[in-house]
C-alpha cells in the first residue's frame, strides 16, 4: 500500500515484492527513525518476516511497518521512485501495475 507513504498491511493469501538488503543498526536508524520520520512524517516499528528469494530459499527478515498512517493519496513522484527500481529489479508486471496505480 502507498497511502501516503509506503507501507506493508496483513492481508492473508497476498504476497510483497522487495529486496533483501544487510543493513547495520545505524543504517536502520538512520533510515527509519532519521528520513522516514522526520521527513517524510511516517513511524516505522521492525517487524519479524520470513522472505523467500528467487532461488526459492527462505530467509529470517525485518520489514518496518508503520500501524499509525493515516491514508491519503501518495505524491506521484514519491511512487515513480518506488516504482523506476522495482521495474529495474524485474518485478512482476502485476505488481509494478498496482505500484503504478497509487499515483
Amino acid at each position: 500500500m502507498i497511502e501516503p507513504l509506503a507501507n506493508l498491511v496483513h492481508d492473508s493469501g497476498s504476497q510483497a515484492f522487495g529486496i533483501l538488503t544487510s543493513l547495520s543498526h545505524r543504517e536502520l536508524e538512520d533510515l527509519y527513525t532519521g528520513h522516514a520520520l522526520k521527513k517524510l512524517g511516517g513511524l516505522y516499528l521492525p517487524e519479524a518476516v520470513l522472505v523467500f528469494t528467487n532461488d526459492n530459499a527462505m530467509h529470517p527478515a525485518l520489514t518496518y511497518i508503520s500501524h499509525e498512517m493515516e491514508a491519503a493519496k501518495a505524491d506521484s513522484d514519491y511512487v515513480g521512485r518506488i516504482f523506476q527500481p522495482a521495474r529495474e529489479y524485474g518485478f512482476p508486471p502485476e505488481y509494478l501495475e498496482h505500484i503504478e496505480s497509487f499515483r
